[in-house]
């Protein structure tokens, strides 16, 4: 050894670590790897040399300490496809330190699967494997190495280093636009078409040729199962045979055919005034022709389809006009059939309809502030609703009092029910016009005769500071701070039962319902110069109001737009059903009633005057009094 400058030997067997030197050589036993012998025994383990040109160098590792690195899974390849199995996975590159133990084959199937160990691995740091797939599919593989001491590489991610596609099954591809049958007649030199293409793995191509000329490709993407749709594929005179093709990634093909006659001839097309026209009313037809063979039109021929309107000139010419029947009760569509007929031979015809909307008499009816002919207002702004026919288009309102007038506006989207804003003249008779117009100007007429009065004198005397108000109206809207000009947060009910006053804020002091805001009192504050204009409808003034009591004090409104006698004899308390004056129910209610008076700011004793000559002996109007009742009972105030 020393002839040949050998400067390191390496021996084992002797069961402990010994080095010596002898002749420049060093001569170095390493423990045995099963046991270590002698006094002070080192612990097994091995022995690594490293080798750097002409550096060696060495360095002793128990088994507990040895310097594992992460081993390298090299890289595997398979074939792109495939149909057939098994699949065969080629590796090389795997190594790990100190040793390589194993390399191990992992694979999932698509690409959002998860990784699995396929259970196939090699001893070998090259080689490959024959993977059994257990079903058609995509499939991706990776490696992962492992070395003596059990250090692993890093599992798979991502797709690995390789796939292949394992499908043994042709795609599908059918034909379902413009029809699903295997013939179809085009009257056009142009067509579309569409359908649906599957595979159970993966799609690679999908193409279309017309044996007459012409070809082409639709995009398809990763997607097994996908609809498509191809414009613009130019047909020939005659027959003319699509075939579509599918081709998947392994290579498989499948096809659908359709067979197009096209019979490129004559196109019509026809058209009349759009919208409805009137009942009876004439309406323009007009056609147009053309054929592609650059034939004339020979003749023309319109119907109405038996409707019994009438052609002008007659029904055989290009543009006539045509008379709708009349006397409709509602809406109809009528169509009406052209026919071009080409000279050329063979004759060729063609037929177009049009659709004439024939309207009829609209309609309107006035249903607030009343469905009666006439009523009695206060104040001069006056909300219309009006109800009206399907064809309705607009309605507008006129005032002949004023010669006012305006539009009503439908009602929540309703094309039947409208409402507009009518401004009244005061102290007149005004007759309320309402007009409903259909798209052609036919029209329908309602009238409604307004007697307004003049109540501001009064309502001003009542409405005065702080004061206890009534509303002996129909008001138009429920809100009391639309019809009332009270100051904010200056507006009170009294609820008998609470016991307790309810502010604006507090819908039960709202006038709500309507029709039984009359007998209800209310406290209000008004601003110094408001100048109020309640608008409401006057409800009849010539019958008794019924006001309902409940026990304790009620704050009760008076009912009616005049003056009411407060007569012990002539007003009536009903009583569990039974009827009597009210000098006769002292068991239900006290025969007296307080007012207040806004300028004096004091209250007044209510009382009839044949027998108290010193107090106010009526209810005056637009004002609101306390009424104190023993037991449940109603009110009966005679009319004026």
């Amino acid at each position: 050894m020393k002839r040949y400058g050998v400067g390191y030997a390496a021996a084992g067997h002797r069961h402990r670590n010994v080095i010596a030197r002898d002749y420049g050589i060093e001569m170095v036993t390493t423990c045995a790897i099963s046991q270590s012998f002698g006094q002070n025994p080192d612990p097994v383990g091995l022995r690594v040399f490293q080798v750097s040109g002409a550096s060696v160098s060495h360095t002793y590792y128990p088994l507990g300490s040895l310097p594992y690195q992460t081993p390298i899974a090299g890289t595997a390849t398979s074939p792109a496809s495939t149909t057939a199995k098994p699949i065969i996975v080629s590796y090389s590159g795997a190594s790990a330190y100190p040793a390589l133990k194993k390399t191990e084959l992992w694979y999932k199937r698509g690409a959002g699967g998860a990784w699995g160990n396929s259970g196939l691995w090699s001893a070998a740091a090259f080689g490959r494997f024959s993977f059994v797939s257990p079903a058609q599919g995509i499939y991706y593989f990776d490696l992962v190495a492992e070395g003596v001491a059990g250090n692993r590489s890093a599992l798979p991610s991502a797709n690995g280093d390789c796939y292949t596609i394992y499908d043994c099954t042709p795609p599908t591809v059918l034909i379902t636009n413009p029809t699903a049958e295997p013939a179809w007649v085009s009257d056009s030199s142009v067509m579309s078409m569409g359908g649906t293409v599957r595979d159970n793995v993966r799609l690679a191509a999908l193409g279309w040729r017309n044996n007459r000329g012409g070809s082409g490709t639709v995009q398809v993407g990763a997607d097994s199962s996908m609809p498509w749709n191809v414009s613009k594929i130019v047909l020939q005179k005659g027959m003319n045979t699509i075939t579509v093709t599918a081709r998947d990634a392994a290579g498989y093909e499948s096809t659908d055919q359709l067979s197009v006659d096209c019979r490129h001839a004559l196109s019509v097309s026809a058209s009349a005034v759009p919208g409805a026209i009137a009942s009876g009313a004439p309406t323009q037809l007009n056609a147009q022709a053309t054929d592609s063979w650059g034939d004339a039109i020979a003749s023309w021929s319109w119907s109405d389809n038996g409707a019994g309107g009438a052609f002008s000139p007659s029904a055989n010419v290009k543009n006539p006009t045509w008379k709708a029947p009349g006397s409709r009760t509602g809406t109809v569509q009528r169509t009406l059939t052209v026919t071009a007929t080409c000279s050329g031979a063979p004759s060729r015809t063609a037929s177009r309809s049009v659709t004439v909307t024939e309207g009829y008499q609209p309609w309107v009816t006035i249903v607030s502030p009343t469905a009666d002919d006439t009523c009695t207002r206060t104040g001069t702004a006056m909300k219309l609703g009006c109800i009206a026919s399907e064809n309705t288009q607009t309605v507008r309102w006129y005032n002949a009092a004023n010669s006012k007038q305006g539009d009503c506006t439908p009602i929540l989207n309703s094309i039947q029910d409208f409402e507009g804003s009518v401004e009244l003249k005061p102290g007149v008779s005004n007759e309320i016009t309402a007009e409903a117009a259909d798209a052609v100007g036919n029209t329908g007429l309602d009238h409604l005769v307004v007697t307004t009065i003049e109540v501001g004198p009064d309502v001003a005397a009542a409405w005065h500071g702080t004061a206890m108000i009534s509303l002996p109206i129909i008001p138009d809207l429920p809100d009391p701070k639309l019809v009332v000009p009270f100051v904010t947060g200056s507006w009170f009910a009294f609820d008998p039962v609470a016991r307790a006053c309810r502010g604006y804020s507090d819908h039960g002091s709202w006038l709500e319902p309507a029709s039984s805001t009359r007998g209800r009192g209310f406290w209000a504050r008004f601003a110094a110069g408001a100048r109020p204009d309640p608008c409401g409808t006057v409800p009849d003034q010539t019958q008794p109001v019924s006001i309902h009591l409940l026990p304790g004090w009620n704050l009760v409104g008076q009912p009616f737009v005049s003056q009411a006698k407060w007569d012990l004899g002539a007003i009536q308390v009903n009583v569990g059903g039974v009827r009597k004056a009210l000098r006769d129910a002292s068991d239900a209610v006290l025969s007296y009633a307080w007012g207040w008076d806004p300028v004096k700011a004091a209250c007044y004793l209510v009382y009839d005057t044949s027998v108290v000559p010193s107090a106010y002996g009526y209810l005056a109007p637009w004002q609101a009094f306390w009424i104190k009742a023993i037991r449940e009972c109603d009110l009966i105030l005679p009319a004026p």
